[in-house]
């Protein structure tokens, strides 16, 4: 199920962290919509605040121009990524349609 976000509601960006039994952090990054109707969040033991905040912008973006096929696409192709190798540099792009 999905829910639109009209084009002219602003996001606002918040973090968490969890911490397990064995002291290992996961991060949380969330995007929430301008009256709360829609919350993107992602789950990561990567502290990429940027990366991941960039991210949320571009699916926030798909669900308000309801470019469903985008957001499936998007989501799959970084589901279906290996994690790279630590000290490896990543390059990432998303292209945006409009």
């Amino acid at each position: 199920m999905y829910f639109r976000v009209s084009q002219n509601q602003v996001g606002q960006h918040f973090t968490f962290v969890l911490t397990d039994i064995e002291s290992k952090q996961r991060f949380g990054f969330c995007r929430l919509a301008s009256g709360g109707k829609i919350c993107l969040c992602i789950l990561s033991y990567l502290p990429w605040f940027e990366v991941y905040y960039k991210l949320l912008n571009t699916l926030a973006d798909y669900l308000a121009k309801e470019l469903e096929n985008d957001l499936n696409e998007t989501l799959k192709s970084l589901y279906n990524h290996p994690v790279p190798k630590a000290n490896t540099p990543v390059n990432l792009s998303v292209v945006s349609t409009q």
